[in-house]
C-alpha cells in the first residue's frame, strides 16, 4: 500500500466534518499547552503532549465518526496524514 492509497482511506476514517474539528480543536489546545509550558516553565507538563491531540481526535472517532482511528495501524502515515489534511483543511480544499 502506497501512502496515497492510506490517504484516501485516512480521509474516509474523517468524513464526518465533526470529527475532523475535534482534530483540529486538539491541536489548538496542543499549541496552548506548549505556549502555557513555554511561559511558565513547568517542564513536567511535557508529558501531558499526547493528551489533547489524541484525546480530542480519539474522541472525534468514537462520538462522530464512530470508527477507529488509523494511529495503531499506520503510526507514521496517521502523522503524516494528519499534517497532510490539516494542510488542506487550511488551504480549503477540505471543509472544515
Amino acid at each position: 500500500m502506497t501512502f496515497e492509497e492510506f490517504y484516501v482511506q485516512y480521509l474516509e476514517l474523517h468524513a464526518n466534518p465533526w470529527c475532523r474539528r475535534l482534530h483540529v480543536l486538539g491541536l489548538l489546545a496542543e499549541v496552548m499547552l506548549l505556549g502555557i509550558v513555554g511561559v511558565t516553565q513547568v517542564w513536567w507538563l511535557l508529558a501531558l503532549f499526547p493528551v489533547p491531540i489524541y484525546g480530542l481526535a480519539w474522541l472525534g472517532h468514537f462520538l462522530f465518526a464512530q470508527n477507529h482511528a488509523a494511529t495503531f495501524r499506520h503510526p507514521l502515515w496517521s502523522v503524516i496524514g494528519y499534517w497532510r489534511m490539516m494542510a488542506e483543511m487550511a488551504t480549503g480544499k477540505i471543509a472544515w
